[in-house]
């Protein structure tokens, strides 16, 4: 009568085959983690740089069509002229720009009545009690240029906007600079 299945040596086998299977499955598991979280943290970076940009171009624009004044060439940078060549943070819910001391502040959060998060600098932020800092550190900075088409300065303005967070012991930056013109004035 002849006896079938498994030897004791073909067991061995077929678990050490499985035991390495499964160590490669959990040895990918930590870096698809870490991926997801940067995945996650670049996104938030990128939004928190094109919220700045928005703000910088709403200042702009309020400038422009509330407190006109043609005699002044810069008077569509007269809301943000003070973060002219330093690097500032920006209170998205009172758009305002505030000029940094030596580095700029961490970007605080606050939960939203909606189970939302809001992110920001300012007079909201640093007097709310549950405003936590995050890992995140936006600078804003605004430089004139000069226009060779027209020959002039005071037309254009290159607005950059820089996130950076810490990923481990490496700083992640995103940056984001875009060009903002003065489209009112038509006298240039």
């Amino acid at each position: 009568m002849m006896n079938k299945g498994f030897t004791l040596l073909e067991t061995l086998v077929a678990v050490a085959i499985l035991m390495i299977t499964i160590a490669s499955a959990f040895g990918l598991a930590p870096e698809g983690l870490m991926g997801a979280r940067f995945a996650k943290n670049q996104t938030t970076a990128t939004y928190l740089a094109q919220e700045a940009l928005e703000v910088v171009r709403n200042m702009r624009d309020n400038a422009m069509f509330f407190s006109p004044d043609t005699s002044d060439p810069y008077h569509w940078l007269s809301n943000v002229s003070h973060c002219i060549d330093i690097k500032c943070t920006v209170d998205p819910i009172e758009e305002r720009l505030e000029p940094c001391s030596d580095t700029c502040p961490p970007v605080k959060s606050v939960k939203t009545i909606d189970g939302g998060i809001a992110y920001g600098n300012g007079r909201l932020f640093s007097t709310d009690s549950s405003a936590q800092d995050t890992i995140f550190t936006r600078e804003i900075t605004l430089k004139k240029t000069f226009n060779t088409l027209i020959g002039r300065d005071d037309t254009e303005a290159v607005v950059t906007v820089k996130v950076s967070w810490k990923e481990g012991r490496v700083t992640k930056v995103t940056e984001i600079s875009e060009s903002i013109f003065d489209w009112w004035t038509f006298t240039k």
